[in-house]
């Protein structure tokens, strides 16, 4: 069960971004493979509220195994240092992947996010699965923390933390987006890149 004031808020075009990368490598054709994708969630913390204001696309992987060992951990300190040095006031605060078999914070997931979260207990996973997303009576993704503050192992516990996306106040942002995505379309690159494709 979630603390009474944890909340997750996430700005609009962060998760519009998120969407583009789960749904590039999602595929509904018959045949077609379902990669996972894997990306940083930025933001700040303040107390139990995590604003989520962008993400960073990682990788895409067949199956939900990717380790978020020492060198994912070296790519999130170069984020980190990206973020200081433009002076975004960002910074990572979590991490998310997709699901081709439902929304569940699995055994791997809890591996990794040991990882995260003795780093920083406040650090949130997000799980999304594209088939729940698209059913209009589904969320379609849920957000993950490890129970305690320090001490964490395979046998520690998680809950779910309440989530809402923000209503756009101003459009500016979302507009640009668009002419990103327009851009990279007539360049004939994806609209949304990862890390190792910039």
């Amino acid at each position: 069960m979630a603390e009474s004031d944890e909340l997750v808020s996430i700005n609009p075009s962060g998760f519009l971004n998120l969407l583009l990368h789960v749904f590039r490598f999602w595929s509904q054709q018959i045949g077609g493979e379902k990669h996972v994708v894997y990306g940083l969630l930025l933001g700040t913390i303040e107390g139990n509220m995590r604003h989520v204001t962008k993400i960073v696309p990682i990788a895409h992987k067949k199956r939900p195994d990717l380790e978020m060992g020492a060198e994912f951990m070296k790519e999130v300190g170069k984020v980190n240092r990206f973020e200081l040095e433009s002076q975004s006031m960002s910074e990572v605060i979590g991490w998310y992947r997709s699901s081709n078999d439902g929304i569940k914070f699995i055994a791997r997931d809890i591996k990794n996010h040991i990882t995260f979260q003795e780093f920083n207990p406040k650090f949130i996973g997000l799980i999304i699965d594209p088939e729940l997303y698209l059913n209009p009576d589904e969320g379609g993704f849920s957000i993950y923390r490890l129970k305690g503050d320090k001490y964490y192992n395979m046998m520690t516990d998680y809950y779910k933390i309440p989530w809402e996306i923000r209503p756009i106040e101003d459009s500016r942002e979302i507009l640009a987006n668009f002419q990103g995505y327009i851009k990279n379309y007539f360049k004939n690159k994806p609209l949304i890149t990862e890390l190792d494709e910039y």
